[in-house]
């Protein structure tokens, strides 16, 4: 997958969980790696499949999603 991220030529939004392992989910180094603009965020409590956490990660796609197409919040 990080092999991939340069040829990636669209916005990018890497999420994780702070319990999963950033080995398989490095979303600090798609970051690093992205050609294009590009957010990571670690996702504080929280698993692979984000349990109880919805909201929070609903909070950052769509402020996210905002920034990037340029919307009103």
């Amino acid at each position: 997958m990080l092999a991939l991220t340069p040829q990636v030529q669209c916005p990018i939004l890497a999420l994780r969980g702070d319990r999963e392992d950033a080995y398989r989910y490095p979303a600090e180094e798609v970051r690093k790696l992205a050609t294009v603009p590009c957010e990571s965020e670690i996702v504080p409590d929280c698993d692979h499949f984000y349990n109880g956490r919805e909201d929070r990660v609903a909070e950052l796609v769509t402020g996210w999603l905002a920034r990037t197409l340029g919307l009103k919040r």
